[in-house]
């Protein structure tokens, strides 16, 4: 048994063919250790370009994504609901990375926990670079629906 992590944990949000969200666990894999063993990296991923979100309290509407991003949680809370999992809500805090590629469909939820903002950093994506990460991270779900144009 190798002592090697998994890799860097996204928690996804896709969309099926039935219209509907769901979650999945994917994650970028560790290619090497550093020589003194105290850390692990992963290869260098083309990600589009980075945007700042403030995300004022509250609940907002069932919502696709309009273009696939990554996004990484900096301060506050939010939850997220899908409804392709009866329902199933997963609570995000600071430091947990997410990957949103439900822009088809019936999308999401989201409700940001108050009574402060949440602050985000969001990298979205073209087509060419989910492409790339489908190839390269494990656990892809080979279900995912993916719109014909962004």
């Amino acid at each position: 048994m190798s002592d090697e992590p998994q890799g860097l944990k996204l928690s996804c949000v896709y969309a099926r063919a039935d219209g509907l969200s769901y979650f999945t666990d994917v994650y970028v894999p560790y290619t090497g250790q550093t020589k003194a063993g105290t850390a692990w990296w992963t290869d260098v991923f083309d990600l589009g370009a980075w945007k700042g979100a403030r995300l004022e309290p509250g609940p907002r509407a069932w919502h696709p994504n309009p273009n696939p991003a990554i996004s990484v949680l900096l301060q506050g809370t939010v939850e997220t609901q899908v409804g392709g999992m009866k329902g199933v809500v997963r609570r995000s805090g600071p430091g947990d990375a997410s990957l949103s590629l439900d822009a088809s469909g019936q999308g999401h939820l989201t409700n940001v926990i108050g009574p402060d903002p949440a602050y985000a950093l969001i990298m979205m994506m073209t087509p060419a670079q989910v492409q790339s990460l489908a190839t390269r991270l494990i656990g892809w779900p080979s279900d995912l629906v993916l719109p014909e144009r962004w």
